[in-house]
C-alpha cells in the first residue's frame, strides 16, 4: 500500500609509494650530522655497489607512542650501473621504538598522523628466520588510487612501500624505477637479513608483475553455495559493493573494505591474501509511496534492498546470504534542488540500509 503524500524538503544547489623520497649529492656530503656507525652501509649489497652516504641527521618520530622524541638516520645510494637504489637506515634507542615507527616510515600517514586518502597500511608483519624465530618486523603501505579512474580496477592496481626493522634499526629501500622486484632483491642481499624469511617481498613483487582479477570479475564470480550454520570471516577480508539503486544498469564495483572494517591489518590487499569476500549488491526495490515537493511536485518513492553474500575464498564457497531492505518513508527527506526550488530528479530512492549491513559484518567472528 502506498503512503499518503509526504513533504520533501529541498536545498537549492548544493603517487606512487615506494618508501621515502631521498635527496642525495653526487659528491662529498656536508658535515655536521651524527657520525655513521660502523657496518651500517656495506661496500656491496649483492650486485649493488655503494656510491655515497649522506651525513646523519636527527629525525623526529611520527608515531604517537614516540611523539616528541627523535632518532638518528642516514641515507645512501647504491648502484649496479643500470639501476640505482636509495637506502635509508635509522638507529633507535630500542627495538620497540624501531617497530613503532615502521608504519610512518612507509609514508602512509600524513603530517596529522592519519592515513592519507587511498592509503592502507599493514603494520607489525613478523620478520622471521628460517627456524621461525622472530628477528624483526615489516610494514607495507598500499595505495589503490587508480591510474585510470574509468578502468577496471582490482587488487593488482595497488602500489606499495616497505619498511623493515631489525633489532633497534629500521631500513627503507627505494629504487629509482618502479620495479618492486628490485626492492626484494636488494633487501634479501643485505647482510643482516641472512636466513630471514622475506617471502612477503617476493609476494609483493609477483603481485606487481601479474594481472589479478578485477573487482567486477571477483564480484561476478560466485562459487558453490555451502551455507554455514554460523557465518564467519576467514583471514584478510575484501568487501566489494555494487550500487544500482539510482540506475538499474549500473555495473560499477568498488572496494569498500575500509568503510566496514577499520583495522587495516585485516584488509586483503593482494589477490592471494583474500581469505573472505563480502559481496554487497544494492538495488532499487518496489514503490513505497510518494513525496510532495515545491508547488505540488509529486515524487514517486522506491525502497532500496541490498543482498549480502559472504564467501570463504579458501574453500571456495558461499557460506552466508542475507538481505537488508529499507522501505520506510520518513516524514521529511532533504534532497537537492535548483535555485528556483525545483527538485532535480523525477523519482526518489530511499537510503541503503548500510548501517545494518555494517553491524552484520562487524558481528561476524574471525575464523
Amino acid at each position: 500500500m502506498s503512503h499518503l503524500k509526504t513533504p520533501l524538503r529541498t536545498f537549492a544547489g548544493l603517487s606512487l609509494l615506494m618508501g621515502l623520497s631521498l635527496i642525495l649529492s653526487s659528491g662529498c656530503a656536508t658535515s655536521g650530522g651524527p657520525a655513521k656507525p660502523d657496518g651500517v652501509f656495506p661496500e656491496a649489497v649483492g650486485k649493488y655497489k655503494l656510491v655515497n652516504v649522506e651525513d646523519g641527521r636527527d629525525t623526529d618520530y611520527q608515531n604517537e607512542k614516540n611523539k616528541g622524541q627523535s632518532y638518528q638516520s642516514w641515507r645512501a645510494k647504491y648502484s649496479d650501473g643500470a639501476n640505482d637504489i636509495f637506502y635509508q637506515v635509522g638507529v633507535h634507542k630500542s627495538a620497540e621504538a624501531a617497530a613503532n615507527e615502521l608504519g610512518s616510515l612507509t609514508d602512509c600517514y600524513g603530517t596529522d598522523r592519519k592515513l592519507q586518502l587511498y592509503n592502507r597500511v599493514w603494520e607489525g608483519i613478523p620478520l622471521k628466520d628460517g627456524s621461525g624465530k622472530a628477528v624483526g618486523a615489516m610494514a607495507a603501505c598500499f595505495t589503490n588510487k587508480p591510474a585510470d579512474p574509468y578502468g577496471d580496477n582490482g587488487l593488482g592496481d595497488y602500489q606499495y612501500a616497505f619498511a623493515i626493522s631489525n633489532d633497534n634499526r629500521t631500513h627503507i629501500v627505494k629504487p629509482r624505477s618502479d620495479d618492486s622486484a628490485l626492492v626484494a632483491e636488494f633487501v634479501k642481499a643485505l647482510p643482516f637479513n641472512a636466513g630471514a624469511d622475506l617471502s612477503a617481498l617476493d609476494a609483493f613483487a609477483r603481485a606487481k608483475a601479474t594481472k589479478p582479477p578485477t573487482y567486477k570479475e571477483m564480484f561476478d564470480t560466485l562459487p558453490p553455495v555451502k551455507l554455514a550454520a554460523k557465518p564467519y570471516l576467514k583471514g584478510k577480508v575484501l568487501i566489494l559493493n555494487r550500487d544500482a539503486t539510482k540506475s538499474e544498469q549500473s555495473t560499477s564495483v568498488v572496494n569498500t573494505t575500509d568503510y566496514y572494517i577499520t583495522d587495516t591489518n585485516r584488509h586483503a590487499l593482494l589477490a592471494n591474501d583474500v581469505g573472505s569476500i563480502v559481496r554487497v549488491d544494492c538495488k532499487r526495490s518496489k514503490k513505497v509511496g510518494t513525496y510532495s515537493a515545491g508547488e505540488g511536485d509529486s515524487i514517486p518513492t522506491y525502497g532500496s534492498t541490498c543482498e549480502v553474500i559472504v564467501i570463504d575464498n579458501t574453500v571456495p564457497a558461499v557460506i552466508a546470504k542475507k538481505t537488508f531492505a529499507n522501505e520506510d518513508m520518513a516524514d521529511f527527506e532533504v534532497v537537492d534542488a535548483d535555485k528556483s526550488g525545483k527538485v532535480l530528479f523525477k523519482e526518489y530512492v530511499l537510503p541503503k540500509p548500510i548501517g545494518e549491513i555494517k553491524d552484520f559484518i562487524k558481528a561476524l567472528p574471525i575464523s
